[in-house]
């Protein structure tokens, strides 16, 4: 179907004046939200031989963990915690057409990106060991060009094979491709550049000088502008991805680190790793609009899929902490083991993937995500406003529609794609959703087994976004039970029928579609 993606808020309004520089202190209770109950569960560990710098998600069920030179090794596992693949690191450099290299050589494997459907994930290595490599970077060291070079894997998330690879700059940090697919950006740690493939020809087209230290990127939904965090200068490079020119933030803080764009595309989340911070910042006003302790050197910041909440890793005190992102309040810690530093989201499950560098990784359940909890905790919209975002679903030729909130009670008001926003009440995120499907409803609308692809508190609210799915072509219904509105995008007699349906409604309409049977 060629219906146009609709974008709908999430979050209430952030009162920014008020939050510039709060500090959070440091509780040692799990909860720590006024009210609030723990929601984060172990469920498992995994062990054995390796040692993960970081963790992440194929989108289709598989999870790779990057274990540096200490082992050598990409792990594979499944959704039901199984090493499913070992993948060495080791290369033949005549099995690839890459000019100036000869013999094999073994990487240090660091941090992982796919491609949005899923089907490739690109490795970074850290540095490569081998005889044409003498002169490796490594974390202390000056910016400079004079390093060793380093590579990137093609891996084939279905094989688990690597297919090609592309020469980087020297000690590639962090590495992520663009939502519409197009490139594949690489943060080069010592030679203080970014080098920019497309991903079709697997070929570096473009690298720029950014400044000491690149570390995290993150790229806007419409793949236009790609932000750079500066470890070693306290700010953010800006690349224009058009014409590939530059330009930088002022000082957000100390090491600047991992860093996630909401799906607004205006706020910019930073973690601090030196002063333990994360920091929202407004990238109209250009400015940090809240900065807050949350423990001693936060390394990894992961959104939930309704982009309500960070997961941050504390490496120093080895904690998961979970905070908000309208005020990033701090609303639980939960203890991991030593050295946490990579986390990835499965919205499948409603699980944090959590990487230990000292050797194991650790899967903590989210009450308000996970499949296997209640029906209202399953959904994360019965605990927020809107359905659950994605991230990665966004498309480059969407046209946005906007909503404004008033202070205080959600005032719903509709605009039209491209009318401009009083600034004092934009909201704080925005989130896309996919195209909805041709579905017809069978049964009573209060019977049967439900597919949900939205879940509010809100009456209006629900209504709202009724009607914009009705506009694009989906045949839904609104349901209302414990006062709770959620929409129906299929009635069926049958739990059996109502799964067999369930996959088609998730890759068309929403990626979270869960099912209910009231």
């Amino acid at each position: 179907m060629k219906n146009v993606l609709l974008w709908v808020l999430v979050g209430s309004v952030c009162l920014m004046g008020s939050m510039s520089s709060s500090t959070d202190m440091l509780l040692s209770s799990q909860s720590t939200g006024q009210g609030a109950s723990p929601t984060l569960t172990l469920v498992s560990s995994i062990s054995g031989a390796i040692r993960p710098k970081s963790i992440g998600h194929s989108g289709n069920g598989r999870f790779f963990a990057q274990n540096m030179m200490y082992m050598h090794t990409v792990t594979v596992y499944d959704r039901n915690f199984e090493q499913i693949k070992t993948i060495s690191d080791e290369i033949d450099f005549s099995h690839f057409q890459e000019q100036g290299f000869k013999g094999k050589a073994q990487g240090a494997p660091v941090e992982i990106a796919f491609s949005p459907n899923g089907q490739t994930a690109w490795v970074a290595n850290y540095k490569m060991y081998g005889s044409a490599f003498s002169n490796p970077g490594q974390d202390n060291c000056g910016q400079s060009t004079s390093y060793d070079p380093s590579f990137v894997y093609q891996i084939n998330t279905r094989t688990l094979t690597i297919e090609r690879i592309i020469k980087v700059g020297s000690v590639p940090k962090y590495l992520t491709t663009t939502p519409d697919g197009r490139y594949l950006l690489v943060a080069n740690w010592c030679s203080g550049d970014v080098s920019i493939i497309e991903t079709s020809s697997a070929k570096e087209v473009k690298r720029l000088p950014v400044g000491t230290h690149p570390r995290g990127i993150a790229i806007d939904s419409k793949s236009r502008t790609a932000y750079v965090s500066l470890a070693g200068e306290r700010r953010i490079a800006i690349i224009n991805l058009g014409e590939f020119t530059m330009n930088w933030t002022d000082d957000v803080g100390d090491e600047p680190q991992h860093i996630c764009l909401g799906p607004s595309d205006r706020f910019l989340y930073i973690a601090l790793s030196q002063s333990g911070e994360v920091a929202k910042m407004d990238l109209v006003k250009r400015e940090i609009v809240a900065k807050r302790q949350i423990g001693k050197d936060i390394r990894s910041i992961e959104p939930s899929p309704d982009f309500q909440y960070l997961y941050a890793v504390d490496y120093e005190q080895a904690q998961l902490i979970k905070l908000k992102t309208a005020d990033l309040l701090v609303t639980e810690r939960s203890a991991t083991d030593p050295k946490p530093i990579g986390t990835t989201f499965d919205t499948e499950t409603g699980n944090v993937w959590v990487a230990c560098y000292s050797g194991s990784i650790q899967i903590f359940a989210d009450g308000l995500y996970n499949q296997n909890a209640t029906a209202d905790a399953m959904n994360p919209a019965s605990n927020s406003r809107f359905a659950p975002y994605r991230p990665g679903t966004a498309s480059p030729t969407q046209q946005p529609y906007r909503y404004i909130y008033g202070e205080t009670t959600p005032n719903m008001g509709v605009f039209s794609p491209g009318e401009p926003v009083k600034e004092e009440k934009l909201p704080s995120e925005t989130i896309a959703v996919a195209p909805a499907p041709q579905q017809r409803l069978r049964g009573e609308v209060n019977n049967g087994y439900h597919i949900i692809v939205g879940s509010f508190q809100d009456e209006r609210q629900a209504q709202a976004y009724l009607r914009e799915l009705r506009k694009s072509g989906a045949e839904v219904q609104l349901i209302q039970s414990n006062q709770v509105y959620r929409i129906s995008a299929g009635a069926f007699s049958s739990k059996e029928e109502a799964l067999a349906q369930l996959p088609g409604i998730k890759s068309t309409l929403q990626p979270n579609a869960w099912i209910l049977n009231p």
